[in-house]
């Protein structure tokens, strides 16, 4: 796994909120070369959460941890500070160590994310006319949309959200999630409204993060009853197109998926491009070429009796090579790199 990719585990419930834990094996950025980084992921972001929170890591239940940070205290905001964690938690170098010591194995579980991004309209014609209705609360929704393989809708309350007693004074706008099933699904919702003429911004909301569920604890809509300010959407709406406006919500829908197709020779080949890991020379016609003893060994088995085999020399960092030009060594190279493609 590269910089910035990461394992998360299964989503679970602390105090009646939606949590996960994200590992980054190589750290989550280029800052933190050498460390892992580990992080507490606040999911639901209904309201501010002040946690206490310590992060450890240990071999086995019952050893002492290999390393341990905290406790600590922070409050966590929806839309701002949603995760909380070590940007360098544990030296790679040590797990690497441990992870050579023979003895029961334990499998670590890879999950593969992809995301989904779709920006989903609603149209409001004339505010004033959908508000003096005699039906002052009838919502205005857009049609169903599909957004990472679900089913959305946003729908947009002119006089408030009648179940909340706090819109009062607002209009109200909701996410809803529409599908049905075992799935828990992670979206990114940014809500905003613009004025259909001149596009100018009437109010915006921070992405915000939420899991979405179905079944015996169903969580199936989210949103904001505190919208918008109705007086300002009156005012605007007697500026002289009867309050026309256009509400827009950016949903990022992310998933589990397959693992992806293993690149052997895209990998092979950027280790050979950015020379991590060699451990021999050659010198052809004055010039120094580097080396991955354990690719010149499955490349050739003499090569491999000269690297590995019973009569290798142990401490052998670099080889002669004599009436070769070096162009020639470089396209033996690319050459095993299209046959090893072709094979995969």
């Amino acid at each position: 796994m590269g910089v910035g990719e990461y394992i998360i585990s299964p989503i679970f419930r602390a105090g009646g909120y939606d949590w996960s834990i994200v590992f980054y094996p190589n750290g989550i950025d280029y800052h933190c070369a050498g460390y892992t980084s580990a992080y507490a992921s606040y999911l639901s972001q209904t309201i501010d959460v002040s946690v206490k929170y310590a992060l450890s890591v240990k071999r086995k239940e019952g050893q002492a941890p290999l390393a341990s940070f905290g406790p600590r205290k922070q409050v966590l905001s929806p839309g701002r500070y949603c995760s909380v964690g070590y940007p360098r938690f544990v030296e790679r170098s040590k797990l690497n160590m441990l992870s050579t010591i023979r003895g029961p194995r334990q499998i670590m579980s890879f999950r593969y994310f992809t995301d989904s991004t779709a920006t989903l309209s609603l149209e409001v014609s004339n505010y004033l006319q959908a508000y003096s209705s005699s039906a002052l609360a009838s919502p205005l929704a857009r049609p169903v949309c599909k957004v990472g393989g679900y089913d959305w809708k946003i729908v947009f309350y002119p006089d408030g959200y009648r179940w909340n007693s706090e819109s009062d004074g607002y209009a109200s706008c909701y996410l809803y999630y529409l599908s049905q099933g075992n799935d828990d699904v992670s979206v990114m919702a940014t809500f905003s409204m613009l004025q259909k003429k001149g596009h100018e911004e009437v109010v915006s909301h921070n992405g915000c993060k939420r899991v979405f569920s179905s079944g015996t604890f169903a969580h199936l809509t989210w949103g904001y009853s505190k919208f918008v300010d109705k007086a300002k959407l009156e005012s605007l709406s007697q500026q002289g197109d009867g309050g026309c406006f256009t509400i827009l919500c950016a949903l990022t829908v992310t998933k589990e998926s397959p693992q992806p197709p293993l690149d052997l020779p895209g990998h092979i080949e950027a280790m050979l491009m950015d020379e991590r890991g060699m451990d021999v020379t050659f010198m052809v016609g004055g010039q120094e070429y580097r080396a991955h003893r354990i690719v010149l060994a499955a490349r050739s088995p003499v090569f491999s009796a000269m690297l590995l085999g019973p009569m290798a020399e142990k401490d052998m960092r670099s080889i002669d090579v004599a009436d070769m030009h070096p162009p020639y060594l470089q396209e033996d190279t690319s050459l095993y790199l299209h046959e090893l493609a072709a094979k995969m």
